[in-house]
Order: C-alpha cells, then sequence, then structure tokens
C-alpha cells in the first residue's frame, strides 16, 4: 500500500532542490508586477456572513465573477463558499454545516453549473458514511449533500468534480473501490452515481487529486498522485464510449522526470495537454509536462528550481492568459520564500517569475490563477494578510486621471504631463495614448506619471489612455483624456430662506466652465425647486443668455420661488441649459435653513 499524503509539503524540500539540483542559471530580468490584495480573510467563526478563513484556488463564476472556498470560520467555524468580483467585493454564498467538511486545511474547490445556476463540490470526509460527499449549493445558497460515498463507489474525494457536456459531473476519489480511488459519474437527471473505473495502484496509480479535463469527444483526461510503473503517479485518460482505460505517462520514468503531479490540467495554445508536478525534475522541486494526444509525446516543458529564486512546489496547475502563455503559481520559493506568480511561454520555453509575495498581499498559494474578464490574473495566498489568507489581483487596473482634460496645444505651455492613477502597476509598465506609449515614469503600484508631446494637442479630441502592462502582456480598461472640450456645471445655494413673515426662497446658480476651450451660447433655460414633493417654478421662468464663459469662468443666475414652508426642509434644484450646441444640466440638495 502507500501513503495518502496531504497536499501541504514541507517547506524544507525547497532546500533539498537547491542542494541536490544542478547549479542555478540567472533568473530573467522581469520587473516585479504588484500583487493587489483585493479581500484580507478576518478568520471569524460564528458568524452568519463570516468570510472564513485559509481560502483554496478560485473557479469560474458567472458574469467574470469566480467562486471560493476556505477551509474554516463562516458561520459554523466549519470554512466557507464565498464569491468575489474582479474589483473585490466578496459575498459569503454558503457555510459549511456541522458534518459536512472535515476542516482539515484541504478544501476542495467548487465548480459553477451554467445549466442550472448551482454550485457542485465535494467534501473528503464526513456525509453519511463518514468517506466524504458531493454538495449543492443553490443560487439562493441553500446548501444540500446530494451524495455521500460509500466506500464501495469512492472515498476521500480530493480532486472537484466538472461538469460534462453531457451535464453530469465527473471527478475521482483518492480511496475507495479496490483502495486506490474510483473515477465515477454522478447523473444529475437521475441522482444515481456510476463508479466508470477503479483504480489498482499499479500500473494505473492511486490518489486521485486533480479535476478531470473533458475534450470534445467527451474523453476524460486525469491523474493520479502515488504508485503507478514508478511510484510517482500517473498520466491517463478514459473513453467513455468504449469504457476504456489507458495509461498515458507514469511518472518518474527518468531521474529528471516531474513526479507527484497535481492540479487541474490544461489544453495549451498549441493543443498539448500541460500540467504540473510538486516534485521531481532535475531539481527536485517540480516541472511543467506537456502531452500531445496525437502523438502520445511526453515531455518536460520547464524544471522548477533551474534558475536563482525559482518557484517550487506548484499544486494547482495552471491557466492560459495573455500572449498565449500558461500563468500559476508556487507555494514557496521567490524573492522571499513566500511563493511566485510566474508566467511560462511554451513556445520558447522560458518562465519568468512576474511577482514575488510577500507575505502580507499572499502566501503558500496552493491557487494557481485564473484569468479575469479583464485579462488579469486573480488567484488565493492560503495564508498572508492578517494570517489566513487573501485575495490578489496581478495586472493593471484604471482608476481616473488628473488632470483629465487640456488645452489645445496645452495653451501654449509646451509639452503635458498628467498622472494615471489605478492599480496594479508594474516597474515597467507605459502609458499609451491611443495605443501609442509615452515616457512614463513609475511613482507606486497606484500612480504612473507621463507625458505627451504638445504638437499631439492641436485639434479637439476625446484620447483613450491606458496602462500597458509588458509582463503579462496586457492592458488596463481605458479612461478619457479630453482635449480642447468646454465643460460646463451649474451649482445651486440657497441665499436667503423662509422665516417668520417671509413667503420667498432665493437660489444663486452659479453655471462655470471648468473645461480648457470657451464654452460659447451658454443659456440657463429652466430651474425646479422640489421641497415636499412639490415642484417649484421659479417666479421668472424666461431663459436667461450668460454668453461665453472661457476656462475657469463663471457666471451666477438668481432664481427666486415663492414658499410658505417652514424652514429646516430639505430640497433639491435642478436647472438645464445649453452650451457650445449641446445641453447641460445641474441637481443640487438644498437645506432651507
Amino acid at each position: 500500500m502507500y501513503k495518502l499524503v496531504r497536499r501541504g509539503l514541507a517547506a524544507s524540500l525547497l532546500a533539498m532542490a537547491f542542494a541536490s539540483g544542478p547549479a542555478l542559471a540567472t533568473q530573467p530580468s522581469a520587473p516585479d508586477d504588484p500583487a493587489i490584495p483585493l479581500h484580507v480573510f478576518s478568520g471569524l467563526n460564528g458568524i452568519t456572513n463570516a468570510d472564513g478563513a485559509y481560502p483554496m484556488q478560485l473557479s469560474a463564476g458567472p458574469n467574470g465573477t469566480f467562486y471560493g472556498v476556505t477551509d474554516s470560520g463562516g458561520k459554523y467555524g466549519q470554512g466557507t463558499i464565498f464569491q468575489v468580483f474582479p474589483w473585490g467585493d466578496i459575498t459569503t454564498v454558503a457555510s459549511f454545516p456541522f458534518q459536512a467538511h472535515d476542516n482539515q486545511h484541504d478544501a476542495v474547490p467548487v465548480t459553477y453549473d451554467p445549466n442550472n445556476g448551482n454550485i457542485y463540490g465535494v467534501t473528503m470526509v464526513n456525509g453519511q458514511y463518514g468517506n466524504g460527499t458531493i454538495y449543492q449549493v443553490s443560487p439562493t445558497g441553500v446548501f444540500s449533500v446530494i451524495h455521500s460515498f460509500t466506500g464501495n463507489d469512492g472515498a476521500y474525494p480530493v480532486a472537484s468534480v466538472i461538469v460534462g457536456a453531457n451535464g453530469d459531473l465527473y471527478g475521482a476519489t483518492a480511496l475507495g473501490g479496490s483502495g486506490y480511488g474510483v473515477l465515477y459519474d454522478y447523473s444529475l437527471a437521475k441522482n444515481s452515481i456510476t463508479d466508470l473505473y477503479y483504480f489498482h495502484g499499479n500500473p494505473d496509480g492511486a490518489n486521485a487529486e486533480s479535476p478531470l479535463l473533458e475534450d470534445v469527444a467527451g474523453n476524460l483526461y486525469g491523474t493520479t498522485s502515488f504508485i503507478g510503473a514508478h511510484n510517482s503517479g500517473t498520466l491517463w485518460e478514459y473513453s467513455p464510449s468504449d469504457n476504456n482505460f489507458t495509461v498515458l505517462h507514469a511518472f518518474g520514468a527518468s531521474t529528471t522526470d516531474g513526479t507527484v503531479p497535481k492540479g487541474r490540467l490544461i489544453f495549451g495554445p498549441d493543443g498539448n495537454i500541460y500540467g504540473v508536478t510538486a516534485l521531481g525534475g532535475s531539481g527536485s522541486a517540480g516541472t511543467i509536462y506537456s502531452y500531445n494526444p496525437n502523438t502520445t509525446n511526453y515531455s518536460i516543458a520547464y524544471t522548477f528550481g533551474s534558475q536563482l529564486l525559482d518557484t517550487s512546489e506548484p499544486e494547482e496547475g495552471l491557466s492560459v492568459g495573455p500572449g498565449n502563455a500558461l500563468y500559476g503559481t508556487g507555494q514557496i520559493g521567490g524573492l522571499g520564500g513566500y511563493g511566485t506568480v510566474f508566467r511560462f511561454d511554451p513556445s520558447s520555453g522560458v518562465l519568468d517569475n512576474i511577482h514575488s509575495f510577500n507575505g502580507t498581499d499572499a502566501s503558500l498559494s496552493r491557487s494557481g490563477v485564473l484569468i479575469g474578464p479583464d485579462h488579469n490574473l486573480y488567484g488565493t495566498g492560503f495564508s498572508g494578510g492578517t494570517g489566513f489568507g487573501t485575495i490578489f489581483r496581478v495586472g493593471p487596473r484604471a482608476g481616473y486621471l488628473s488632470p483629465n482634460q487640456v488645452a489645445i496645444n496645452n495653451g501654449g505651455n509646451g509639452n503635458f504631463t498628467f498622472s494615471f492613477y489605478g492599480s496594479g502597476f508594474a516597474t515597467n509598465a507605459v502609458v499609451e495614448w491611443n495605443g501609442v506609449p509615452l515616457p512614463t515614469v513609475w511613482h507606486s503600484a497606484y500612480r504612473l506619471d507621463a507625458t505627451v508631446n504638445a504638437a499631439s494637442l492641436l485639434t479637439k479630441q476625446s484620447d483613450r489612455i491606458t496602462v500597458y502592462d509588458p509582463n503579462l502582456p496586457n492592458s488596463s480598461g481605458a479612461l478619457v483624456m479630453q482635449v480642447g472640450f468646454a465643460r460646463v456645471q451649474a451649482a445651486s445655494q440657497v441665499v436667503s430662506a423662509p422665516s417668520v413673515g417671509t413667503s420667498t426662497v432665493t437660489v444663486q446658480v452659479t453655471v462655470s466652465n471648468t473645461g480648457t476651450a470657451n464654452a460659447t451660447g451658454v443659456t440657463l433655460n429652466s430651474a425646479l425647486l422640489y421641497v415636499g414633493g412639490t415642484a417649484l417654478k421659479p417666479q421668472s421662468s424666461t431663459a436667461v443668455s450668460i454668453g461665453t464663459l472661457t476656462p475657469g469662468q463663471s457666471a451666477t443666475v438668481t432664481e427666486i420661488y415663492n414658499y410658505t414652508g417652514s424652514p429646516g426642509v430639505r430640497g433639491v434644484e435642478f436647472v438645464r441649459g445649453v452650451a457650445n450646441g449641446s445641453s447641460y444640466a445641474g441637481a443640487t440638495a438644498l437645506t432651507l435653513p
């Protein structure tokens, strides 16, 4: 028999890797991309909406959101299922009830089913027979166990379920069946489970830990982490059409081969299957491997520990991201030893550690990364923050420009410099003006300064300003710089209010041009004062002609309203007008003192 090993491998393995591995190459020079913490977990227990502690890998949810699982915390202290938005808002969807989760720092990621809006997942132990469960969380957050493993049909499910093309759930267990794990198919339509294959240890392997990968023909690919022909796990394929199980590769076939495969498998941009091993390779720090389903060729694409400050112990597989590169995380290694986010180019074989965690933004990242709707990288740190883990993002995000407008030719003042505020700016990030790079000065992960030549500001125009990150590569969302535009705004203030014996309210409207060009033909056409649900019209309803407002110039218009109510009432004045042939409007909350 074999020993079932938990996911967390000893950090001392990194020292072993460096001690026993070959001479280290120089790390390619890639400026550090900051990992911006979107959320820091609190670790609270006993509160309905507590966010939990020790998050695991994120999974894709609806509308660009992500789902995740924590190992502990939440209403019952057994962990939570949460949903997070790319800008960082987080919602606790459900808390694991008692006897449904093992709370042993091994929570399994969940899977979102777009067919019905449910979330599906597994717990490794407990359930009716103590061997683990398959559970469902409805769109309204109702948690229910839909299957308890008996032992014969599997036990200790470590691998996430996937939703197959036929709508069934597919997964594998680490134990059960003949003792080495079971490949299963759970039919949501029939509420029944079917054992597809029993693992035997040798030669097919044992302890299936990876979520399955389905190809267009419905074939399933997966890995086992132990035993096999070389006692180091296997890569395998199962064909549901003929119930055929095939070992594609037995890990540990050579001294440079990877061992203990972990995490999800993916199809790379070249059509090959890619995965990672947590150990093995010439440096004993793990590998990235590739398998071509057409030629059956297996190869080591990259060996971890072969560069200075390289990452180590990748556990949750890879994702295809910007530039058709593969992205992932390592638990340890990097500049501070807290792990890294890395980028691997399968066409060149070059790996860059694009970020070294510092222990605050994240630490011990077992999550890998997912690619968000903004093409940035999202993942979790099992620890970090205040010690209970974080959700992080790597990549540029737009905030605002300061200033966000400029006069034509910069008013004759030469080149124009502005600041781009946001987050996730790498030290070599570049501000682009309509796609053209500008001279850029990096101040922090949250601010860049850029300069544009005054010769580019000769016409009235609206320009798209973005930040480009060459390390990913990816661009932020666009902000708008207005060149030579007037900007007319209106604001109101009470000049005199009703008191005992008075029956009018006087409001002064200030119309200002805050833009960088003349505003011509400015008029104030209408005004209404809403007080207590009643719309009051001014005593004079004639449109007021203001004329031309130069940049920075303002004009005032006085409106007098008949009002016999009590002082101290809140109201709102709405005004509308025209400038440069276009309308403008203003709404100001007022208090009648």
